[in-house]
Formats: C-alpha cells, sequence, structure tokens
C-alpha cells in the first residue's frame, strides 16, 4: 500500500484514508506541477482561485498533520490537485485553457476551455470519492484493511452502488436540482467544433478496484455486454421490490433519472481517469474516452479530434 501522510490516524479517519488516502507521490508531484503552472499566463485564474489556493498552501505547509484534517477538507484538497494535474498536463500537451469558462448558460461554468486545432474543448471535472457503501464492507486491523465488492444477494452489491453514484455525480455536473444545465445546447455551438466533455478522477470506486467495464457501464450500461465474452462483467440493480435489472448507461435513454437526457443532448464524451503513481504523463496516458452515440457526428472527431 502507498506511504500514508500520517503515521497515526484516529478511528474516524481512517475509513476514507485507507482506500481513499492524500499520498506523498500525489503530494509530491502536485507541488511539482503547482510550480511548473506558475509560468503559465493562462493558469494564473486557476492558482488565484480560492479553493486551488487553500489546497496549495496546506501543500506547503509541513506541520500540517492529514491526520487531524476534516474529511471533507481532506476531500476538497484532493478535488483541488486533480484540477491542478490536469492543467499542468494541458500544458505538457503545449496546448492553452481558460479556467472557469461561462458558457453564457445563467450563471454557471465549466473548468476548463481549450482550443486545439480546429476544435473547442469544454470540459467540467468531478471526482468520485469514497462512499458510505465501501465504508460499510471495508474492515480496519491494525495497519491492514480489507474491502469486499460483493455482499448479501438481498441487496445491492457495493461495487453496482459505485456505478450508480458515479452516474449521479456526472449528472450533478451537468444539471442542478433545478434542471438548469451547465453546457450549451449542440446546436447553439453546432457540432462541428465544439466537443463538451465531463472527466471523472477515479482512483477512489470502488476502492480503486476497478477496470474499464465499470466505466462501460456507466457510460452505456449491461445491455451492450450481454454476449458470452463480456456478460460477466453485467452488472444488476435491485429495485425496492427486490427485482433486478441491468444497469443503464447515462447514454441509454431508458435511464431512469431524468437528467439522463442533457447527457445525452449536450455532452459528446465521458472521460474517465485513475491515477495510481502520479508520475509524469500519467494522467493524459491514462485517461478512457467513451463517446456519446446519440451525436452521431461526433464519432469523426473521436477519431481525430483527440485531446492532444
Amino acid at each position: 500500500m502507498t506511504e500514508q501522510m500520517t503515521e497515526q490516524m484516529t478511528e474516524q479517519n481512517r475509513k476514507g484514508m485507507w482506500t481513499d488516502h492524500l499520498s506523498l507521490e500525489e503530494v509530491d508531484f502536485s507541488k511539482k506541477a503547482a510550480e511548473e503552472l506558475k509560468k503559465c499566463l493562462w493558469a494564473k485564474k486557476l492558482l488565484r482561485d480560492s479553493k486551488i489556493s487553500k489546497a496549495i498552501k496546506i501543500l506547503q505547509n509541513k506541520e500540517m498533520k492529514y491526520s487531524e484534517m476534516k474529511y471533507s477538507d481532506l476531500n476538497e484538497t484532493k478535488s483541488a490537485l486533480f484540477e491542478i494535474r490536469f492543467a499542468y498536463a494541458i500544458h505538457k500537451l503545449g496546448l492553452t485553457a481558460e479556467y472557469e469558462h461561462r458558457c453564457g448558460v445563467g450563471n454557471s461554468s465549466v473548468d476548463f476551455k481549450i482550443k486545439q486545432n480546429n476544435y473547442t474543448w469544454l470540459i467540467e471535472l468531478t471526482s468520485c470519492r469514497e462512499s458510505s457503501e465501501v465504508k460499510k464492507n471495508t474492515a480496519v486491523l491494525d495497519n491492514f484493511f480489507s474491502y469486499c465488492s460483493i455482499s448479501s444477494p438481498l441487496k445491492n452489491y457495493p461495487e453496482t452502488v459505485e456505478i450508480v453514484k458515479t452516474q449521479h455525480a456526472i449528472l450533478n455536473k451537468v444539471s442542478n436540482s433545478n434542471g438548469a444545465i451547465k453546457f450549451p445546447p449542440v446546436s447553439q455551438n453546432g457540432t462541428n467544433n465544439y466537443l463538451h466533455m465531463i472527466l471523472i478522477d477515479m482512483r477512489s470506486f470502488n476502492a480503486g478496484i476497478l477496470d474499464c467495464y465499470d466505466y462501460v457501464n456507466i457510460a452505456h450500461g449491461s445491455n451492450c455486454l450481454t454476449n458470452i465474452e463480456d456478460g460477466v462483467y453485467c452488472r444488476e440493480w435491485k429495485d425496492q421490490n427486490g427485482n433486478n435489472c441491468l444497469i443503464k448507461g447515462l447514454f441509454d435513454s431508458n435511464h431512469p433519472d431524468p437528467r439522463s437526457k442533457y447527457v445525452r443532448e449536450n455532452i459528446h464524451i465521458l472521460g474517465f481517469v485513475h491515477e495510481s503513481d502520479y508520475t509524469e504523463n500519467e494522467l493524459s496516458e491514462k485517461i478512457k474516452l467513451f463517446y456519446n452515440p446519440l451525436l452521431t457526428s461526433s464519432i469523426y472527431y473521436f477519431k481525430h479530434g483527440r485531446l492532444g
């Protein structure tokens, strides 16, 4: 297991720091990324942002005891560091960006606007954090922990709950509870040169136990995994009546959350990234993109408009 930022942790902090901890590798690389970004004019706005500057101050505070931080503050710090590392990945690709770009949809903004050749990317970031379901199924003994992603057959497995939770995190980045959306309609920008993407930091999904099929379930659902080779990766959701149905992806018109229509109508790409080493180029190399099949004219851009 990666070295922890603290030698001793209280029982309250343990759950959440075992499967979703802040490692020395993450801190060191994020420090390096922040220092490099100081050289970029376009990154000044990002570095002045309150949550980003707060996270940088925490990194620089050698007396900070991470075990004494509130878990909510630790989560906010990790999310801010993810934005720093993504901005650094943009810089390393030789691109520039506008941070907190206002799209003309109410007072909302997206995290990054990037122009690359003839394409304009509007990108919103979100991070998975350790869920209550993972905590319930994590056992801690001394300096070790164990996690079981399969629980009672009478209720939904933790892994399935994690899929639905991640979908909700994505939906919250597209639309708020009042139905207002962040991204402009595709028809407003046209589909010729705009690509709307939500990028999800997946390192805490299911206690870090994940593969590409989890991404498929989130984006497209289990209906596309029913063949004999992929069927083992199908996931079912058990409703309150005990009935099972295959997980529906956000690009599936039968997804039960009405907000999913905003994903299908406004989001070209769902991107997933699972960092583990926090090394140079890791983030950009590990991004997995899943395109929206309903925006059929965008298929070309996923072959020729790849970021970087």
